[in-house]
């Protein structure tokens, strides 16, 4: 209660100060503003002071400046947004709202990249290279998005091909032996007609997170090894129609699962002292995507065809007790392949009356496998059975009909109308042993289970807003998501998630158009939360539903620019709370797990002229991360966490010097924790790498 008081009095004196740099910077400054923001995030070009939404928009200068190179670099300027990574390139830990990923099922944001939906969570710890902007929409976007929107949506833009050819190449080496190397390069195929882009990155690390004492591999365990390539391909075929075609590749190998047994009075301190293995545990990623986008110009509207393609095969083999003793190891096979199609229909924007209309279809298969092989002793598979084996074989195959209307009731008041039906039919084949119990011994025949399931809903979504002066913008939106069930190992169903949400927001500019601040307060309820934790006896992972959860938050938003000094912060507020947990009362009233309570970023930026054409840039981010709770008993607490990153650089004509530390507290926090996972206080933590530091060299031509 009393951190809660002090974040609302944070509230109150930042807009308090904020009225008073209005104030003052009104004349004491040069007249420069902040450049026009479009977005593209509602599948139509907009102005980001006039989209009813609240969003977080990082352009391609931003993502350079505040040195972006992963999901969790942008997560951490962006209020009630968290990203973690395992170390595992395939699996995440997302928190927007106060909605949570659970492992092996759908996160709670739909994420676009180049206007193609990512199939599968696997996709989304990815590289961000080539980056023109990402945009960050809160609060349920199922209308436009489907299933699984219930948080709301990431749209990532990569550069389009330049009509000149035009390139770059970069060099990194940092802490831990990070070598990093990348080039890009873009021109055309046919002057005014036919463009192309290629990229392609390499990132070798040996990791920073060292084994504890006991333990009998001595390497660092988080080491990672990634190749990734991109194509693009623009054709103008006619004056009305354009066509987009982009392939990705990526190959990773990385550590893997190493988790440390710990206490909880020790659960906060000694990361990394626990680290406990008899072998070295890998990961690897080969990942393809391939699109293909079709813009048609008619006099009425846009017709847009979007197809993607996509694979990922995911390989994680290592330790299953995570002790130095030789005896349970575990194999975890995963590799999803999903096509998608949408076709939609946008009007033109040259009357107060807008709209679109659409159809979505994804046809997925999704390889599930769980096996927990003996050790040999020599940290290889012994002969023989298993203690527990799983392979599930799951289809998914998802429609949809989606339309959206906005219309200007006057030249100030605007109403934003729309409606979804998503269907989601799925089905799994679960092959279930033979397994043997070795200290029984039993052996259990092989189970053959089938089983199917149809998740389907209605997401609707209104907004209303009013325009009060060119600055300032207020809006009302009532909104609906919709986040598909599944299937655990075994056939086992968890329930689809249900959320209503309530928001209240502004969008205003100050300072002759030097500050742009927004803000919003909403209200959540959702109805079945999908939650993850894993279990050690046997070794499983099981997801599950709450029953009642209600999110309470406030969010403000601030861009500014002062002469050379840019600025940007941001706040989130949440009071998540578990409000019927399974109906016994059991953990009713405590706070939903993995959700910071709080988080605070700011970023201040400045540049300066130094000798000839040469500028200085010096820059600074600051993000404070509430406490987080692992267990629905709120027994597992990780407090405040203060980050701060730093860089600096000189940018020449063509050429970029700069230097960076990450971190550089060497702050440490769970990527992923369980509670009980081994016995009582017999918890499982995966602890974050310390602090990095890095140089870096970019050539552009």
């Amino acid at each position: 209660m009393l951190e809660r008081s002090r974040t609302y009095l944070l509230c109150i004196s930042s807009v308090t100060a904020l009225l008073a740099v209005d104030m003052l910077t009104t004349t004491a400054w040069s007249q420069e503003t902040l450049d026009e923001i479009v977005v593209t995030a509602r599948k139509r070009s907009e102005s980001f002071a006039e989209v009813p939404e609240s969003i977080t928009v990082f352009t391609a200068d931003a993502v350079e400046d505040a040195n972006i190179v992963y999901f969790q670099d942008f997560a951490a300027q962006t209020p009630n947004l968290s990203f973690n990574t395992t170390f595992e390139p395939g699996q995440i830990n997302l928190s927007i709202r106060g909605l949570i990923t659970a492992q092996n099922a759908e996160v709670p944001v739909a994420m676009i990249v180049d206007g193609v939906q990512v199939s599968d969570p696997s996709f989304m710890n990815q590289e961000l290279v080539d980056i023109e902007q990402i945009e960050v929409l809160r609060g349920p976007q199922g209308s436009l998005y489907g299933r699984n929107a219930i948080g709301g949506a990431i749209n990532i833009t990569t550069k389009k091909p330049t009509e000149d050819v035009s390139g770059r190449l970069s060099a990194g080496y940092g802490s831990g032996n990070d070598l990093r190397l990348s080039g890009a390069v873009s021109g055309p195929l046919k002057e005014g007609s036919a463009y192309y882009t290629a990229a392609v990155s390499y990132r070798n690390f040996d990791g920073l997170i060292e084994e504890g004492p006991t333990s009998l591999n001595r390497d660092e365990a988080d080491p990672y090894e990634e190749i990734t390539a991109r194509l693009g391909l623009q054709m103008l075929l006619s004056d009305q129609l354009e066509f987009n075609l982009r392939f990705n590749y990526i190959d990773t190998e990385a550590g893997s699962l190493s988790s440390e047994i710990v206490s909880r009075a020790g659960f906060d301190s000694a990361y990394g002292s626990s680290l406990s293995r008899s072998t070295a545990l890998t990961a690897s990623r080969d990942l393809i995507e391939v699109s293909a986008k079709f813009d048609y110009e008619t006099s009425f509207g846009t017709f847009t065809s979007v197809t993607g393609y996509s694979d990922v095969d995911n390989f994680i083999f290592g330790e299953a007790d995570f002790s130095n003793a030789p005896f349970l190891l575990q194999n975890i096979p995963r590799e999803i392949k999903a096509i998608n199609q949408e076709f939609r229909l946008t009007s033109n924007q040259d009357s107060s009356f807008d709209w679109l209309v659409g159809v979505f279809y994804q046809d997925r298969d999704i390889f599930n496998g769980l096996v927990i092989p003996y050790d040999d002793g020599m940290g290889a598979i012994a002969a023989g059975l298993p203690l527990v084996s799983t392979l599930d074989d799951q289809t998914s195959e998802s429609t949809a009909i989606f339309g959206q209307l906005d219309f200007d009731l006057s030249d100030k008041l605007e109403l934003s109308v729309g409606l979804r039906y998503d269907e989601d039919k799925r089905s799994v084949r679960s092959v279930i042993g033979p397994t043997f119990v070795v200290f029984v011994p039993v052996t259990t025949p092989q189970v053959i289970v089938e089983e199917s399931a149809d998740f389907d809903a209605l997401q609707g979504k209104l907004s209303v807003s009013y325009d009060w002066t060119d600055g300032l913008q207020t809006y009302a939106t009532f909104a609906q998501g919709f986040r598909s069930g599944g299937f655990n190992g075994g056939g086992l169903v968890f329930e689809d998630e249900n959320v209503d949400s309530y928001e209240l927001g502004f969008k205003s500019e100050l300072s002759d158009g030097r500050i742009l601040f927004t803000g919003s307060v909403f209200r959540i309820q959702s109805e079945d939360a999908q939650i993850f934790f894993p279990v050690g006896n046997p070794p499983t992972q099981v997801v599950t539903n709450y029953n009642d959860t209600t999110i309470n938050g406030v969010e403000l938003e601030l861009i500014g620019r002062f002469g050379g000094l840019s600025v940007n912060a941001g706040l989130g507020v949440l009071d998540a709370t578990i409000d019927d947990f399974n109906g016994t009362g059991l953990n009713d009233g405590n706070t939903v797990v993995q959700v910071p309570e709080t988080d605070f970023n700011l970023g201040l930026q400045y540049e300066w002229s130094v000798f000839n054409d040469a500028v200085l840039l010096i820059r600074s981010d600051y993000n404070r991360r509430g406490e987080v709770y692992w267990d629905a008993g709120n027994t597992l607490l990780v407090p405040e966490k203060d980050f701060v990153n730093v860089r600096i650089a000189l940018e020449l004509e063509n050429l970029t010097l700069s230097a960076y530390g990450n971190n550089i507290l060497d702050e440490r926090f769970p990527l992923q924790a369980g509670a009980d996972t081994f016995g009582p206080d017999a918890n499982i933590r995966i602890p974050s790498p310390e602090g990095f530091y890095g140089v870096r060299v970019d050539y552009r031509f």
